[in-house]
């Protein structure tokens, strides 16, 4: 009994000590979970190491055989309390040699130019690196730095073309230059979703910057005139204040991916961006050679973002679209998306039509068989089942054709959420908040991922952001999040004062008629809470209270 208190002790202080000190020193996550592991997998065979070996006067001996040997003699007190002393510091040992061998292991496998004076990235006169430190050595302030000198935001270009009817032009070009961008594996590009907020921008350039957090920017015009396009582009430091580079390109209408791509090409070049032979391809990518058919897919891309609705129109659009140019996938993926939805939005499944149905399996089948490879396929599977992990599975397999498929990451995080696999959500949905910070659906998300695993510095670090950038807009969302903050405020009150785990487990709804019926509890269950938070009081209007 002694040895099992003694060892379980010692080992829960080691797997805290290394679950602290293991990051200060970059040893990888999976060497805390090995030790914890080790640990545990030598509890059972300390405690059979001490039922079957005993101290003796004459040093350990096996339990029967020094049985045997003391027969009916009592043992002095001097020699029991030795013997406790040895079986309390050999299950105190155990562990912590296990622990000190790993630790060391780790160290040197992590920084290896800690066990090799002579290694190539130190200088042997002062130990200092004389080159640059290896991405998988840095520490997080250079890899923070690194990805900030490779971050970009495309801002929605100006459309000067003479019909306002031509801005969904304008925002397509916008969307597949920093979709060629993102192609780009070295590039952090912020997500069109975020920088949309900044069309009709009072803001400068360099604040725009801060609140992306990005270095560089992109902004500019399109002029389309009967078969004549005018695109202007020009690439700013925002650190600097610099115009590293700006271009003019008049050319027909049909080189508008051309145009593109060179932009894209031309920004990564000034960014020193390596561009692969493979990424090339992608960037030169021509979806569809039918200009007018590219154009209708633009516009459903236009109704997406503008309604919920309209799934008749956004259908009709890309029916002339693949009319146009049977040949183009992404279409007829796109159009088995919106026949399938169109299909599961009836009211009444006696309303839903199986032609319709049958219309949407077709243009799936089609855009499979024009570009099997391609990344929306998978995600355009995931909307004709209801089995979750089925979802993952196509959702996993359209990443790792388009790691930077931000509406497959949003759909996987939030699928992984819905299964209670909290690590596997907050993984995906923190790659998409770097990316998309204002991307309030996968952002509310986040904040409940962070909520259900009591993170709640976290959730409300990330609800404070989405209100510093949403307070000029004034619109539905900035209600929820004002609501959000303190709800979130109060949740974790409560699970300091009281750990209310019953409470918290319950999950959280980021719908505001819920907030607020929840709100109104808190405000009378928990108002001084309320009360000590400044910020709190602003949202509510309690500055006076």
């Amino acid at each position: 009994m002694r040895v099992a208190i003694t060892y379980a002790v010692v080992a829960w202080v080691i797997m805290q000590v290394s679950s602290i000190v293991f990051p200060q020193f970059d040893i990888p996550v999976w060497a805390g979970r090995l030790v914890t592991l080790i640990l545990v997998i030598c509890f059972p065979i300390s405690l059979i190491i001490a039922w079957a070996f005993e101290l003796s006067p004459d040093g350990i001996k096996t339990t029967k055989h020094a049985r045997e040997e003391q027969g009916g003699s009592p043992v002095s007190k001097k020699q029991e309390r030795k013997r406790n002393w040895m079986t309390i510091g050999f299950a105190a040992a155990v562990p912590t040699v296990i622990f000190g061998a790993l630790a060391l292991i780790f160290f040197f496998r992590s920084n290896p130019d800690a066990s090799d004076p002579s290694s190539p990235g130190l200088s042997s006169s002062n130990g200092l690196a004389s080159g640059p430190t290896p991405p998988e050595l840095a520490s997080p302030e250079q890899s923070r730095r690194v990805e900030f000198d490779k971050s970009i935001a495309v801002l929605p270009l100006e459309n000067l073309s003479p019909g306002p009817e031509n801005a969904f032009f304008a925002d397509g070009v916008q969307e597949d230059i920093l979709t060629n961008l993102s192609k780009i594996a070295e590039l952090l590009v912020i997500s069109r979703s975020s920088t949309l907020r900044y069309r009709e921008r009072n803001k400068s350039l360099k604040e725009i910057g801060s609140e992306l957090e990005v270095r560089y920017l992109v902004e500019g015009s399109v002029r389309r005139a009967g078969n004549r396009v005018l695109v202007t582009a020009q690439l700013i430091d925002v650190e600097t204040d610099a115009h590293l580079w700006a271009e003019n390109f008049n050319r027909p209408l049909d080189d508008i991916f051309a145009i593109q791509a060179e932009i894209a090409k031309t920004i990564a070049g000034q960014l020193r961006a390596v561009i692969t032979p493979e990424v090339t391809a992608k960037i030169e990518y021509r979806p569809t050679e039918n200009q007018e058919a590219y154009d209708l897919f633009l516009e459903n891309r236009r109704l997406a973002q503008t309604s919920l609705g309209n799934l008749d129109k956004k259908s009709a659009v890309l029916e002339q679209a693949v009319a146009l140019d049977p040949n183009f996938a992404e279409a007829w993926a796109q159009l088995a998306i919106e026949y399938r939805e169109w299909w599961r939005q009836r009211w009444a499944l006696v309303d839903r039509d199986p032609e319709l149905l049958a219309k949407a399996e077709a243009a799936l089948d089609k855009a499979k068989a024009l570009k099997p490879n391609m990344a929306y396929i998978p995600y355009a599977q995931t909307f004709f089942t209801d089995i979750r992990e089925d979802k993952i599975q196509l959702l996993l397999h359209a990443l790792s054709l388009d790691p930077n498929f931000n509406a497959v990451k949003r759909m996987l995080g939030s699928n992984y959420f819905s299964q209670g696999r909290l690590a596997e959500a907050q993984h995906q949905l923190e790659e998409i908040y770097r990316s998309d910070p204002l991307n309030d659906t996968s952002t509310a998300i986040l904040v409940d991922v962070y909520c259900a695993r009591r993170m709640w510095d976290k959730a409300l670090g990330v609800i404070e952001k989405a209100l510093d950038l949403s307070l000029d807009d004034y619109d539905g969302s900035e209600i929820d999040w004002r609501l959000n903050f303190v709800h979130v405020s109060y949740l974790k009150s409560v699970e300091r004062r009281r750990n209310l785990f019953m409470f918290v487990a319950q999950g959280f709804s980021l719908q505001s008629q819920c907030l607020l019926n929840r709100l109104d509890c808190s405000l009378q269950l928990n108002l001084p809470v309320l009360v000590r938070r400044k910020r709190a009081r602003r949202f509510l209007h309690l500055n006076n209270a």
